[in-house]
């Protein structure tokens, strides 16, 4: 069973959004985004064929809107690290092949109280949004915007992105 973890070391956040770039659809209306959407894709999408499973950041509302901040050039790659992990919003699992799927078994489920976790739900996205409109009035102009990537030429594994995190 092979398992891509888009938070091991060896990847980046920028492996995760061009995972993200290629497989949903989010809205890019300026021309940077649009350039910087599929740049990523041809510079940092990890192949996921061989994969039974994928691992990495949610993909709800509150990233895709760190995601489109970044390729609107509204932050830094520094600033986007941080925006995923406002408000401890998790993880996903995808269940790729058939394979992972048939070793799934189904050993429970407990009733979600829609009164209890629902107020949670809300309270952890809004609290997340609050905090990515902080980060995005703090936002700092310097450091490595989507446009540097495009215009550097920086591709997977560069120097440069090792200072954020993986890469």
């Amino acid at each position: 069973m092979q398992t891509l973890d888009l938070s091991d070391e060896k990847y980046h956040v920028l492996n995760w959004l061009a995972v993200l770039a290629d497989n949903r659809d989010f809205k890019t209306t300026l021309p940077i985004a649009k350039e910087g959407k599929e740049y990523l894709i041809k510079n940092f999408l990890i192949n996921t064929e061989k994969y039974d499973i994928i691992k990495g950041y949610r993909a709800d509302d509150s990233y895709f809107a760190f995601a489109r901040a970044f390729v609107n050039n509204q932050i830094n790659i520094g600033d986007l690290e941080r925006a995923m992990r406002l408000g401890k919003l998790g993880e996903q699992i995808v269940i790729k092949s058939e394979k992972a799927f048939a070793r799934l078994e189904f050993t429970g489920y407990e009733k979600a109280q829609s009164n209890k976790y629902y107020h949670k739900r809300m309270k952890r996205n809004i609290n997340a949004n609050n905090e990515f409109i902080k980060l995005l009035d703090n936002a700092d102009i310097y450091g490595i915007h989507m446009i540097d990537v495009i215009r550097k030429g920086i591709k997977n594994g560069d120097e440069c992105l090792r200072k954020f995190g993986n890469g």
